[in-house]
């Protein structure tokens, strides 16, 4: 039965407890104007209940998010999976698609290097279009320094733009690295769209150096344990020959544990969160790769908006601006000498904006360039 005539579905959910059994019986009704939820909680021993609702609370959790994460594909006539339709140019998805939309009261974003957080890279799809040499370029000035392309979608889509989108990135000297969004339930699924990805990647000739990233946001990966086939995309995608592999998604899904930190490591992980009013003095998920703050940033002289993101680790760019005194010590640096960040060691190679005092003595930089050793 359709969405759209309607659902009824019915989750019997049974809990074997240390002194006790939780039966828990709800049904989900939809229609085209409302969501009607029925529990029933029955627990056979009263102090074990607290329990028994926390599981059950989650567990709701995760069907809802499941009808909600999949809005657009519903607004758009369609099921909601990609199992039951084919990706194409006009359904195709973007990095944090389903971010909600309440925590993230963005308007366009005109983006200033003293006020906002750095963007050290942007990421693109093919609703980006072709991006010219020359708006990299501009974008680079202001501090753009890599970008990230989205090349496929589950098994049947990929970015006809993707080439161009690379070739002008790299003849503008940016970092290239790609994505793909995930749509897999279960590793065998997560498997083939890591061969899907893979494969194009080679198509294209991207190095296997270059960084691949599971952009995992889709509500109905969550009930098939989202670490787990993550991992297995992951590990197919080594096999493959691609070793550095980043997981992306929503702030929610880290904190929710649907993608565990323990597991893929925060090293490995990119976290979109925006801020109503993002801002170069609260940098945010600075314990993680990297920090995607914003999907409405404009760059001066450049068509359209982008997303913005601070890379921590030097993961998605080969040279890292260090504010002094706010992402390292405010001592005086000198080019060639090295500089340590999230314990990892980078080489300085330009200071920028490097004052002396009155006395002569070299001064300290405002903020330095480095790259990784």
């Amino acid at each position: 039965m359709s969405w759209g005539n309607g659902l009824f579905k019915t989750f019997i959910i049974l809990i074997w407890l240390k002194k006790g059994i939780g039966l828990y019986y709800f049904e989900l009704k939809h229609s085209e104007k409302r969501i009607n939820i029925k529990i029933y909680l029955k627990v056979f021993k009263k102090k074990f209940k607290e329990r028994v609702v926390s599981i059950l609370k989650k567990t709701l959790l995760n069907v809802l998010f499941m009808c909600i994460g999949s809005a657009t594909l519903f607004s758009a006539g369609v099921q909601a999976s990609a199992q039951n339709i084919a990706i194409n140019e006009a359904n195709n998805h973007v990095m944090g698609n389903n971010l909600p939309s309440k925590k993230s009261p963005q308007t366009r974003l005109p983006f200033t290097q003293e006020l906002h957080p750095r963007a050290d890279f942007i990421d693109i799809s093919s609703w980006n279009g072709e991006i010219s040499v020359e708006s990299y370029k501009k974008m680079n000035a202001q501090g753009v320094k890599g970008v990230v392309v989205k090349l496929t979608e589950y098994t049947t889509y990929k970015n006809p733009f993707a080439k161009i989108q690379i070739e002008n990135a790299k003849k503008a000297g940016l970092t290239v690295s790609t994505y793909h969004y995930s749509w897999f339930v279960d590793e065998q699924k997560a498997v083939e769209e890591a061969n899907y990805y893979a494969d194009f990647a080679q198509e294209l000739g991207l190095n296997p150096d270059t960084v691949m990233v599971n952009d995992a946001e889709e509500g109905e990966m969550i009930p098939a344990d989202v670490t787990i086939t993550s991992t297995a995309f992951k590990n197919q995608l080594n096999k493959r020959g691609f070793s550095n592999v980043i997981h992306y998604s929503m702030a929610s899904w880290f904190t929710n544990n649907w993608l565990e930190f323990p597991v893929l490591g925060k090293e490995n992980s990119w976290v979109a969160e925006w801020p109503k009013n993002p801002s170069s003095d609260n940098l945010l998920h600075s314990d993680t790769a990297a920090w995607q703050w914003s999907s409405q940033v404009e760059f001066t002289g450049v068509t359209g908006v982008f997303d913005a993101n601070v890379d921590y680790l030097g993961r998605f760019v080969d040279i890292l601006e260090f504010k002094l005194g706010t992402d390292v010590k405010p001592i005086q640096y000198y080019q060639g000498e090295e500089v340590t960040y999230q314990g990892k060691t980078y080489t300085v190679i330009q200071t920028h904006k490097n004052y002396g005092d009155p006395c002569g003595v070299p001064g300290v930089a405002e903020s330095l360039f480095a790259v990784k050793k």
